[in-house]
């Protein structure tokens, strides 16, 4: 019986980094598609505030099986925008073919977040693995399409979100 707590209490503690690719995992069945490209899920709680939406995820970015951005609602607000790519600092990546050397290991940059709005594409100058050990070679072209119109989505899920919870604490 105790080693069964101590499993329990050890993958709690490590199942977060772990198993982190599969939050990135493309959903056979998401709650929306925004393009091939781009896919929404969430999960719908019905309250007497209204249908609360939980665990918002987009991923944009599809390879593999895998999105390269995920995008989620933030503590403050807003919107939170990850990547899913194994030591990601210094990486230079190209924005519609534009270089851009940045730091990836604290996160994407609002600057960053900025031009993934409006590009069609990404690739990065050097191989990249992402958090399931699938390889993308170097200058694959990665298909942005859908992250402009994901991301306002997720903002507008988050929000109501956001208005559910408050309604729930009245």
């Amino acid at each position: 019986m105790k080693s069964i707590i101590w499993l329990g209490l050890f993958s709690m503690l490590v199942s977060p980094s772990l198993f982190a690719y599969n939050s990135f995992k493309v959903k056979n069945q998401p709650n929306e598609t925004i393009s091939n490209n781009a896919q929404i899920t969430y999960k719908e709680l019905f309250t007497s505030a209204g249908v609360l939406k939980s665990n918002i995820h987009g991923l944009v970015g599809l390879v593999k099986h895998y999105g390269i951005f995920k995008l989620s609602c933030a503590a403050e607000g807003g919107v939170r925008v990850d990547h899913n790519i194994l030591s990601a600092q210094h990486k230079t990546l190209y924005l519609d073919g534009k270089a851009l050397a940045v730091d990836l290991s604290h996160g994407l940059p609002e600057p960053v977040i900025a031009n993934l709005k409006v590009a069609n594409s990404v690739s990065f100058a050097q191989e990249i693995t992402n958090t399931a050990g699938e390889v993308i070679p170097a200058n694959q072209i990665i298909s942005l399409a859908g992250f402009e119109a994901s991301y306002y989505r997720v903002s507008y899920l988050c929000n109501e979100q956001q208005k559910v919870t408050a309604a729930l604490r009245l």
